[in-house]
């Protein structure tokens, strides 16, 4: 049914013909885009003010994870720095930075960054996963970020790829798969401590784009391919297709329209486009440059941002 799937841990790519579109004057999630040329993020708030902070050269490569740390309901700008392993995060609260290292040498090498919700207290907590063992690493808010003793568990095969999402709907981020050999999404529920695999065609050239897009709490199984996204609900409303996007855009879904449900859009050449759940409506929202790639709320990060195939 769909090609193969080429799978970014969360996030990227369209092709849909330009509609035209009222541009939204303030939005209720916080947009931020990153600039890899000259290592600088910028924000745009729901008021409209925009923000820039600058990451040191001395930081090397990073990969860019930008989630809610502090428990304010907004995302702080975060990124991993690969060379000197070091997660910085610069809180939204109280404009502090914080920089936590952490030696994945000794437990995780070649680990894949992804973050999320894993103990349960609101607020963001740092993880790893070896692709190559099927091992996920935690480190916890709860815990301090210590990064000494990092919980680890291991259900997942060597070729999985992490797609982390509260799958069980109890408000924690579950560790969460998907298997390119069966085609399973497979993530252990942080509520019963079960294992629950479910299948979901994706192919090569798709892209994995896990979200609440219904409002149950839930995250729903989807994909992006051939400018389509594909979305099968956990609310039971089956599968649904949408033609949305441009060839070389980057989907984003984010719940752009604050009503907690999450909305298909894509961000190209520094316009985000969206369809909001709310109307629906389309619309669009110009900000960054050609040269900047986007980060939400939900799409988080480039979130490991590395294609993987089968």
């Amino acid at each position: 049914m769909f090609r193969n799937i080429s799978i970014l841990v969360l996030v990227f790519v369209i092709g849909f013909p330009l509609f035209a579109g009222e541009a939204a004057a303030n939005s209720p999630t916080d947009l931020i885009v990153f600039d890899r040329t000259n290592n600088t993020f910028m924000r745009r708030a729901a008021d409209g003010k925009v923000s820039v902070i600058n990451i040191a050269r001395s930081k090397g490569e990073i990969v860019s994870l930008c989630a809610d740390h502090d428990g304010d309901g907004k995302t702080d700008i975060g990124y991993w720095s690969i060379s000197d392993r070091t997660w910085t995060i610069v809180r939204s609260s109280d404009g502090q930075t914080l920089n936590i290292a952490i030696d994945t040498a000794r437990f995780a090498a070649n680990a894949i960054p992804v973050i999320g919700n894993f103990d349960g207290d609101r607020r963001a907590d740092i993880g790893f996963f070896v692709a190559k063992t099927g091992t996920w690493f935690f480190i916890n808010s709860l815990d301090g970020y210590d990064g000494t003793t990092p919980s680890r568990f291991s259900v997942d095969k060597a070729g999985d790829i992490p797609v982390a999402a509260d799958d069980d709907g109890a408000g924690t981020t579950d560790a969460a798969v998907f298997r390119p050999s069966t085609y399973e999404w497979i993530y252990r529920s942080s509520a019963t401590g079960e294992t629950i695999a479910e299948k979901f065609v994706a192919g090569e050239k798709d892209i994995l784009v896990p979200a609440d897009y219904d409002g149950d709490g839930k995250a729903d199984l989807a994909i992006y391919g051939d400018s389509t996204w594909t979305f099968r609900r956990s609310s039971g409303a089956g599968i649904e297709k949408l033609v949305f996007g441009f060839a070389d855009a980057m989907p984003t879904p984010t719940d752009i329209d604050g009503d907690g449900v999450a909305d298909p859009a894509f961000y190209r050449n520094g316009v985000w486009y969206f369809y909001d759940s709310s109307t629906p409506r389309l619309h669009t929202l110009a900000f960054g440059t050609p040269r900047t790639a986007p980060l939400t709320m939900i799409a988080a990060t480039e979130r490991s941002s590395a294609r993987i195939k089968r």
